[in-house]
């Protein structure tokens, strides 16, 4: 079933918006590929659109593989029903193969670096338990290294519109702002057609 957007009203002239859906776990096959979405959003659409073209301070995509979460957002954001617009843009062009090969490369990059990042020594124990307690072993991390290196350009399509498309109308939207801005976007929202917030006080 949809879900209705919340709005909870906080002392603050600009929003901060999440909007989380399900996805799959760290061990599923399209894991990887999602995460690579996740980048390919970050780069290709949502820094331009919510931050050069909405104004927003700051905002992107996360795919969290452990949690089976996939998650968009924004921070001290001027703009509530453009930036939510654009989380669904962002889904469309990348399903409608509008990247390049070498965006693709650059994701790919992107994350082992953040996979291959040293480890402190003084962290590096604390490192390997936490892996070993998440149930993430070294040949299971070496496995999903390998995968992310693997996909391909259909592999992180195929991805998004088993897992993404299916699952985002039913995604939860919480939105953080003062309530002039809050009931201002609700007259946007209730004027297109679509459900307004629900606004509650924190």
């Amino acid at each position: 079933a949809p879900s209705v957007p919340q709005g909870r009203v906080i002392a603050s002239p600009v929003a901060f918006i999440g909007k989380v859906c399900k996805t799959v776990s760290y061990t599923h096959p399209d894991a990887p590929a999602l995460i690579l979405a996740a980048s390919l959003m970050d780069n290709l659409f949502l820094h331009t659109s919510l931050r050069e073209q909405g104004g927003a301070y700051g905002g992107g995509a996360v795919s969290s593989a452990m949690s089976a979460n996939f998650y968009f957002y924004t921070y001290r954001d001027p703009n509530i029903l453009s930036s939510i617009n654009a989380f669904d843009t962002a889904i469309k062009s990348l399903v409608e193969n509008d990247f390049e090969d070498l965006d693709l490369e650059e994701a790919k990059l992107e994350i082992i670096q953040g996979l291959d990042m040293p480890a402190a020594p003084g962290s590096r124990g604390d490192i390997a338990y936490g892996a070993l307690r998440e149930g993430k072993p070294l040949e299971v991390r070496q496995a999903f290294r390998d995968k992310i290196l693997s996909m391909s350009r259909e592999d992180v399509i195929g991805a998004v519109q088993r897992h993404l498309i299916p699952n985002m109308p039913s995604a939860a939207t919480v939105v953080f702002a003062g309530r002039e801005l809050l009931e201002k976007e609700n007259a946007k929202l209730v004027a297109a057609g679509l459900a307004p917030f629900s606004i509650e006080s924190v």
